[in-house]
């Protein structure tokens, strides 16, 4: 075996794909100035298909990610062990080593630069023979989902089950899923536990996935309307509930049963077929196929890519360096921070506006006097003004398909293209107040965000108040003193 040395001379370009452009990414840092030189040099033309070519698998991957290079050589390369190098030019850095067979396929792995910020560029391989450089474009990105996108550190703070706390593992990403209304734990009263080590069932990742994929509104996404019919052969199995969301998200093509037609709802879901499923899900919300990264030494087969896309948007980094684990189960708590980041990543992508949260005293006895609009320069503001003892009111406000009473579910008119529900916790009903509360039920502004705001009522301790918006913008809540008062800025310009 001969050992192809670092210092080949650029040659002729023997196949180039072009790519699209990405905003996020930048050349290889790590290239210097001489490589920049021979770089933009000029390049005689292409040489035939034929004396080579280059792929990588996959193409786009995180920053530390390894990747396969396979392609062919003249056969006069056979024997060599070629770097593959970071950047059009022989003195790049090398990534990694491919050698060529006799007839002149090679395969290897290589992997991206350790650079900061993640860096992007071609990938080269010097075949040797009449200046044959074989070159293909890498994309290198940076994971965008996230838990801190999509929730608030009051939501992801809130511990809501005895059997989480904040500092667990996945604790922050239970009280996210709790917050946005995923999850409601496993056991009643002031304190449920979530039992978090418990596995996930197929069925209980159909209500998972469903309620996460809901908290999109329909007017950017929608799911098929639920129905009790058997779509499986073994639909009688599937309880209470989750029979709808498997029928809805089977519909949409997100869940697939078994060759022999059923579902097998019981069966406990292991890590590779999570992936597949959300994978699915985030694809049928976004309407995009996701990119890949290569970050896991131990998955193959069927569900291989969708666990590389979930890698790339930043959804799993798995259960250590190189390992995904895929033929684990996946307990509760590992479904939580799965959900939490997909929120994450949908925010990122623009199709949903993160809730807010805030927790407020406990046992508060308020009362609502006061409902003020107002718009300026950049924001339409909705005022809301509070009486009563000295607590704290919490709140929890995200937007949502319609206006509807909060006791018995009636909808409710109110003008505007989007609807962004504020539910204000720790609020008394109006016989145990002395204050004259806001009786007027419905204010209107001719705003550029704001078009309305109509009194949902109270209902164990909270009221809803609607506010009807000229669309999905981003907004901001506050709360002031002397009289307390909680403030919306709707930023119609966002």
């Amino acid at each position: 075996m001969r050992t192809r040395p670092i210092e080949a001379r650029l040659g002729t370009s023997a196949s180039t794909r072009p790519r699209r452009e990405r905003a996020s990414v930048s050349t290889f840092a790590s290239l210097g100035v001489a490589s920049l030189v021979l770089a933009l040099a000029p390049v005689a033309p292409a040489a035939a298909q034929a004396d080579g070519e280059l792929h990588l698998e996959p193409d786009t991957v995180v920053e530390g990610a390894t990747f396969t290079v396979s392609g062919t050589c003249p056969e006069d390369a056979a024997g060599e062990q070629l770097p593959v190098l970071a950047g059009e030019a022989a003195e790049g850095e090398v990534l990694g080593y491919v050698e060529v067979e006799a007839d002149g396929s090679f395969t290897g792995e290589a992997t991206t630069p350790d650079t900061t910020p993640p860096s992007s560029g071609p990938i080269h391989v010097g075949c040797g023979v009449d200046g044959v450089s074989l070159i293909a474009q890498l994309d290198v990105v940076e994971p965008e989902g996230g838990i801190t996108q999509a929730c608030p550190e009051s939501a992801r703070m809130a511990e809501p089950f005895g059997d989480v706390a904040t500092d667990d593992t996945h604790g922050e990403a239970v009280a996210c899923a709790w917050a946005y209304h995923i999850t409601s734990g496993r056991a009643g009263g002031d304190e449920p536990d979530y039992d978090p080590q418990a596995t996930v069932t197929r069925e209980q990742m159909a209500s998972f996935v469903t309620a996460t994929i809901e908290q999109v509104t329909d007017d950017i996404h929608g799911l098929p309307e639920a129905h009790d019919g058997a779509l499986y052969e073994d639909a009688d199995d599937i309880s209470g509930d989750h029979l709808f969301q498997v029928n809805r998200l089977t519909e949409a093509g997100i869940l697939q049963g078994k060759p022999d037609g059923t579902f097998g709802p019981g069966n406990e879901l292991d890590r590779a077929q999570m992936a597949s499923f959300l994978v699915r899900a985030i694809e049928d919300v976004t309407g995009e196929e996701l990119d890949r990264a290569a970050l896991f030494d131990d998955v193959s087969g069927t569900h291989q890519e969708n666990i590389e896309n979930l890698a790339a948007i930043g959804v799993t980094s798995g259960t250590a360096e190189g390992v995904y684990a895929p033929s684990e189960p996946i307990t509760r708590a590992q479904m939580a921070t799965f959900l939490a980041r997909s929120l994450g990543y949908l925010v990122d992508e623009g199709v949903l506006q993160p809730m807010a949260y805030e927790p407020g005293d406990t046992g508060a006895r308020l009362g609502l006097t006061d409902v003020a609009l107002g718009a300026h320069d950049d924001v339409d503001r909705a005022r809301f003004t509070l009486e009563g003892d000295d607590a704290q009111v919490g709140w929890r406000a995200q937007y949502v398909d319609e206006a509807a009473s909060p006791g018995s579910g009636k909808p409710i008119d109110l003008e505007g293209d989007a609807v962004l529900a504020v539910t204000l916790k720790g609020m008394a009903l109006p016989p145990e107040l002395d204050e004259e509360l806001w009786d007027d039920g419905r204010a209107t502004l001719d705003g550029d965000g704001i078009v309305e705001v109509v009194d949902g009522g109270a209902f164990e301790g909270r009221q809803t108040l609607f506010i009807g918006t000229t669309g999905l913008h981003s907004f901001e809540i506050e709360r002031l003193d002397d009289p307390q008062r909680v403030v919306v800025d709707v930023s119609p310009t966002s």
